[in-house]
Parts: structure tokens; sequence; C-alpha cells
């Protein structure tokens, strides 16, 4: 059994992280199909847009704490 705590998701948030990722694919798919950008340049930005997410809702998480 996994132990949750602090450092595992949310099944909303991995929900969340997953609507990021594929937004952000779609955003660039265009682009990549017509060949002007890398499907792996477009998976890094979508990994980036959720890295991205996350630390701000980390920074608000923290921010309410501290008050």
């Amino acid at each position: 059994m996994i132990p949750w705590d602090e450092y595992y998701p949310t099944i909303y948030e991995v929900g969340l992280a997953k609507k990021i990722f594929f937004n952000s694919l779609n955003e660039n798919l265009d682009e990549v199909i017509n060949g002007d950008m890398s499907k792996d340049t477009a998976i890094s930005i979508a990994a980036s847009e959720v890295w991205s997410a996350g630390r701000k809702y980390q920074d608000k998480c923290g921010k309410a704490i501290r008050g």
C-alpha cells in the first residue's frame, strides 16, 4: 500500500495536471503537425506547464499557511 502524505498528489491534482498537460499539447498541435515544432519540444513544453502550475499551487498553499 502506498503511504499517502503531502508528497503524493490527490486524484483531483492528477486530473488537473493531466488537463494542463493536454491543453498545452493541443495548443502546440498545429506546429507539430506542420513540422515547425518537434514532438519532443511539445511534450517538454507541456511538462513545464504542469511543473509551473504545481509551483504556483505550492506557493499559494504556503502563503495561506503563513498568513
